[in-house]
């Protein structure tokens, strides 16, 4: 199948958007929404993969609204990524303890910590991220190829927090996907009625044990959500650029993922 893709001015930043070119339209829109390492190639892989499968793909950079910063240049960015991805997601989540282990880097840590210490600002403060994720669903239901209905959602780590702070209050959402991400405050269930799926590691202790009780709030909240936890996985078990990869988890994740997209987007039309 050939897509049709490129860079589109979202707001004050951009996004990738992918479709099938030549496809009936319109098309359910999904919304991608990256980990905290934020625009990159497995970013975009993933939005060819969902708009391979029949959608609009909309994958937002989230730091491309923000004012420029040497910390956050993709070459610093990537060699951060590779530093951490040497380290169990307990070391390097935790403040202390990265920066213990940035201490005994050497001079390359004080830059490896200024790219971490950037990054984090993110998951500090995920309101910051609203504008450009409320504009890249506007752009992706106004695109030609959209179809104006409900959006899908699916985030990973940082951006599975992000889509199911969305799933709590974005009225166009219509499914949300979250990939390993925390789970949102309780009180923030009360105003969203779109269905949630969550994939989990069993190895992510610090996300996985919280599930349960996100699940028993969803319940209290009448809302609906579907979650499964692939024993032995780690944290970026999707990610296949990542020592963290798992093949059967994300394949089985992967095909829970569009099944859930294709019922709730699409359904019996």
């Amino acid at each position: 199948m050939t897509l049709a893709s490129g860079s589109h001015q979202v707001g004050a930043g951009r996004a990738y958007v992918a479709w099938p070119e030549r496809a009936d339209r319109p098309l359910p829109v999904v919304l991608i929404v990256s980990d905290i390492w934020g625009d990159g190639d497995h970013l975009r892989d993933v939005a060819d993969r969902v708009a391979h499968a029949g959608y609009l793909a909309v994958a937002p950079d989230l730091y491309s609204g923000f004012p420029a910063s040497d910390a956050l240049t993709p070459g610093r960015v990537a060699s951060a990524r590779g530093w951490v991805d040497g380290l169990a997601p307990a070391t390097w989540m935790d403040a202390t303890e990265r920066a213990q282990a940035l201490a005994e880097v050497g001079a390359a840590g004080v830059a490896l910590g200024e790219t971490l210490d950037a990054l984090f600002e993110g998951p500090a403060d995920l309101g910051r991220f609203d504008p450009i994720l409320s504009d890249a669903i506007t752009l992706g239901s106004a695109h030609d190829a959209g179809n104006h209905g409900p959006v899908g959602a699916v985030g990973f780590c940082m951006g599975g927090s992000l889509v199911g702070l969305l799933a709590g209050d974005e009225a166009r959402l219509g499914a949300a996907v979250i990939f390993y991400g925390t789970p949102p405050p309780h009180d923030r269930l009360q105003g969203g009625t779109c269905p949630v799926l969550g994939l989990y590691g069993g190895e992510d202790h610090a996300i996985t044990d919280a599930v349960p009780a996100l699940a028993d709030a969803m319940t209290a909240a009448h809302r609906r959500f579907e979650y499964h936890v692939y024993p032995g996985a780690p944290h970026a078990f999707f990610n296949e650029t990542r020592s963290a990869y798992r093949v059967d988890a994300a394949r089985d994740a992967w095909v829970r993922t569009l099944d859930f997209l294709s019922t709730e987007l699409v359904g019996d039309s």
